[in-house]
């Protein structure tokens, strides 16, 4: 079975559109995040908001950023199952990262396991993907 195939051009989102949010906390943290997504009329994930953890901390901005990468690589067409397949997983299998534990969470219903590790061709697969996207945006506004 081939890999998808991820598009250099961006799904445009509506101007307007209608948000999801909900709580999560992850790694035993104290702090509680709050999700908010957005999806397009189809129903596939458009973007992901994530707030948490304290205002102007680098571990908020570590979040909000890795949301808006995320959300960039579902607008250009990476799947969302492939994403989550590709991010960092404890030994038991659970997401190491907030993005990870959110990912799993739109992917399957709360009480469900969490995806396998991935598997390094896999995770070579999404960063090169990724890496052509970049540079893909990096040529077109040269």
């Amino acid at each position: 079975m081939s890999e998808p195939a991820i598009k250099s051009r961006r799904d445009v989102l509506q101007n307007r559109r209608e948000g999801e949010s909900f709580e999560l906390r992850h790694g035993g943290k104290r702090d509680v995040f709050t999700i908010t997504i957005s999806r397009y009329p189809d129903g596939r994930v458009a973007e992901i908001f994530i707030a948490g953890g304290k205002s102007g901390t680098e571990v908020e901005a570590n979040v909000r950023d890795t949301a808006i990468l995320t959300s960039l690589a579902l607008q250009h067409g990476a799947p969302i199952e492939m994403l989550a397949a590709a991010l960092t997983r404890e030994g038991d299998g659970s997401a190491s990262t907030i993005i990870g534990a959110v990912l799993d969470r739109l992917i399957a219903p709360v009480s469900a396991t969490p995806p396998p590790p991935p598997s390094s061709s896999l995770r070579d697969t999404v960063r090169q993907a990724v890496k052509e996207v970049l540079d893909d945006k990096h040529d077109q506004r040269q």
